[in-house]
């Protein structure tokens, strides 16, 4: 659910980057036709003053018609005309409204009119005929030019207002669109916080949930199953938690029952150990007593063969019982010694059976605080 939260705050983040990079980009454009418009201006500003100087060489070339002075009129008209081809094509490739190119196509008719007009002068001079270049001067290209001048004026007025406005429009519009933008993302946005709002409180109530169920399970108590009440990730968190008290439940009953027979048989068996060792101590007693009758048995056969005559028959047969005498004692020994070791190393295993006892016992109380 966090993770769909996050993913609508980015869509609303993306979808509000995006809504600006295009009224951007539209401004942009808007901006294009602006600039557009006012190259528009300076090329027909441009147009109309080359052909006021187109007119003043003209004028030029009929005041000094034949002299050499004239070359150099011809060649800057030429050049001038060369410009507002120029002029003209720069205009052409400008994004326009077709108001302006059916102006700008009676601006370029009448120019080419009057370029004609000025070849046309031109020639009578140049053949020295001058009377009918000064008429054609005033008869034609004087209103030409007039109109000519006139239809570029209009059309320059007619782009500056052009730029003027859309810059205007293009600018409110951007600011109207940003603003609409901006106020619906945070319509969304507060939408979008009101639903995570309702969301986290969920969370927590169903956090609080687990928390209490966890908290019960530290405290020993797995008897009670957790409820699941949903398919998200908090009720895979209580089934797991359902998981973990039945696995817990199933090891405290192996626990309990190992703890019980451990303590059981641990108390038998030391037992049995106790009374091994003592049955142990009881025969080293009574070995003990056969050696000390055995070392008094010796010492009064030695005794009586110093005391009585005896032939050397008879003393080697009371050497011989001596000596078997004297290694039963030593035997007897011997076994006192092992039956010592013996009942030392019961005594240790009843001591360490006694530890194990008390261990089993002290698990046996852990596991009896569960709640099963």
């Amino acid at each position: 659910m966090l993770y769909s939260y996050f993913f609508i705050l980015l869509l609303i983040l993306v979808i509000g980057v995006s809504a600006i990079y295009h009224v951007r980009h539209v401004y942009n454009n808007g901006d294009t036709i602006y600039e557009d418009n006012l190259k528009a201006v300076y090329y027909l500003k441009s147009l109309n003053s080359n052909v006021g100087e187109v007119d003043r060489y003209l004028t030029s070339m009929i005041r000094n018609a034949g002299t050499a002075s004239n070359t150099d009129n011809k060649a800057a008209i030429d050049n001038l005309n060369d410009k507002n081809l120029e002029l003209i094509s720069s205009y052409e490739s400008l994004n326009l409204t077709s108001s302006e190119k059916k102006r700008f196509k009676e601006c370029k008719k009448n120019a080419d009119e009057y370029k004609e007009c000025v070849d046309a002068i031109i020639a009578l001079i140049e053949q020295n005929n001058v009377n009918a270049a000064i008429k054609t001067y005033e008869q034609d290209l004087i209103p030409l030019g007039t109109k000519t001048y006139g239809e570029i004026d209009e059309a320059a007025e007619y782009a500056a207002e052009r730029a003027s406005k859309k810059n205007e429009d293009n600018y409110d519009y951007y600011v109207r669109a940003i603003e609409i933008i901006l106020i619906t993302t945070l319509i969304i946005s507060a939408v979008a916080m009101a639903i995570s709002f309702n969301m986290s409180n969920s969370f927590t109530s169903k956090l609080t949930h687990i928390q209490e169920w966890a908290s019960g399970i530290s405290q020993f108590n797995v008897t009670d199953d957790i409820p699941v009440t949903s398919d998200d990730e908090f009720g895979a968190a209580a089934k797991a938690l359902n998981d973990a008290q039945f696995m817990i439940r199933e090891h405290i009953g192996k626990i309990i029952e190992e703890s019980d027979s451990m303590a059981g048989t641990g108390e038998l068996v030391a037992d049995a150990i106790r009374k091994s060792k003592t049955r142990v101590e009881n025969i080293n007693l009574k070995e003990l007593q056969y050696q000390d009758d055995g070392e008094q048995l010796d010492a009064l056969i030695k005794k009586t063969m110093q005391q009585s005559v005896m032939n050397e028959e008879l003393i080697d047969e009371w050497n011989v019982v001596a000596k078997k005498l004297e290694d039963n004692i030593d035997l007897s020994n011997e076994s006192s010694k092992e039956l010592m070791s013996v009942a030392v190393q019961l005594e240790q295993i009843s001591i360490t059976l006694d530890h194990q006892n008390e261990i089993a016992l002290k698990h046996k109380e852990q596991v009896d605080k569960f709640k099963i």
